[in-house]
């Protein structure tokens, strides 16, 4: 059986995965995600007119933030995937790499299938938002069963992984 010598690896770079390369961005990407986790979380408690508004926050916030990157991983481990399959100079293999792997990293809106991916992967990573928040940050807060929906679905939506769409170069 002759092997392939001509596979590659690549590596798997995007870029929630700066963190672990280069940790100095842990100083700006924790204090960036909590300002915008409190920012969104007040902003829709005003707008859902909540009483006791700084109570719920204080209460809250810490659950929000770290479930926040928690929420993620589902996310990353659907981009993880795509840089698995090997390259291939015919057949699905060789159209996965053209389409899927390299734009996944590189150039995520490269091409439609890309974009869907990467999409599909901040769209995992927003329901995993939705419901830790729902079920576990929102449990306890003393607010009806509409205002926990909107709030998490606010949080789903404005703090989803976005960043999944930049390209590392």
């Amino acid at each position: 059986m002759k092997r392939n010598n001509n596979i590659k690896l690549y590596n798997m770079v995007l870029p929630i995965w700066l963190l672990w390369l280069i940790p100095g961005t842990w100083i700006i990407i924790l204090p960036l995600t909590f300002i915008t986790d409190s920012a969104v979380l007040l902003l829709s408690l005003k707008a859902l007119k909540q009483n006791e508004i700084k109570q719920k926050y204080k209460r809250t916030i810490w659950e929000i933030w770290v479930l926040g990157f928690a929420a993620d991983i589902p996310g990353i481990v659907l981009l993880g995937i795509s840089q698995f399959f090997p390259y291939s100079q015919t057949g699905f293999l060789n159209w996965w790499y053209e389409n899927i792997t390299n734009n996944v990293v590189f150039h995520p809106s490269g091409n439609i299938f890309s974009l869907l991916y990467v999409l599909a992967a901040i769209a995992v990573s927003s329901v995993f938002i939705y419901l830790f928040n729902l079920k576990i940050s929102l449990k306890n807060i003393n607010m009806d069963d509409r205002a926990k929906k909107l709030t998490a679905l606010s949080l789903a939506v404005f703090t989803s992984p976005w960043l999944f769409l930049l390209p590392i170069q």
